[in-house]
């Protein structure tokens, strides 16, 4: 179990290191990453453990396998960012509670003001 474990923290260092190499620039969108055995032989892993790693960063969004063909990085520039997403719809829910607390307001001044209108012109 530990075996499994070990391997498993190999594979996040790796793709750890990976994602940073990407987010500096050093591997631009389109770029291909090395193969899984250049990665096993620079980070010192097993191939298995190389390839774990790369799909960690697929998992993630930052890359893109092909079957037969070196992962690449992914262009995410098109990418939704939800938690500004999610923000925004947030705050634009609590103005419109605002707004319909404000209209439900108005509406009962007008309703008020109809019925003394209809008060005064009934006989």
């Amino acid at each position: 179990m530990a075996e499994a474990e070990d391997k498993a923290v190999a594979s996040q260092r790796v793709a750890d290191d990976l994602r940073a190499r990407i987010e500096s620039g050093e591997f631009k969108v389109g770029d291909a990453l090395p193969t899984r055995r250049d990665l096993a032989a620079e980070y010192g892993v097993a191939p298995n453990t190389a390839t774990v790693a790369v799909r960690l960063l697929q998992d993630v969004g930052l890359v893109t396998i092909r079957r037969n063909a070196k992962a690449r990085v992914r262009d995410r520039s098109a990418d939704i960012d939800s938690s500004a997403l999610l923000r925004a719809t947030g705050e634009e829910v609590s103005a419109l509670k605002v707004e319909l607390a404000q209209a439900a307001e108005r509406l009962a001044e007008v309703e008020k003001t109809l019925a003394e209108l209809a008060r005064r012109t009934t006989p």
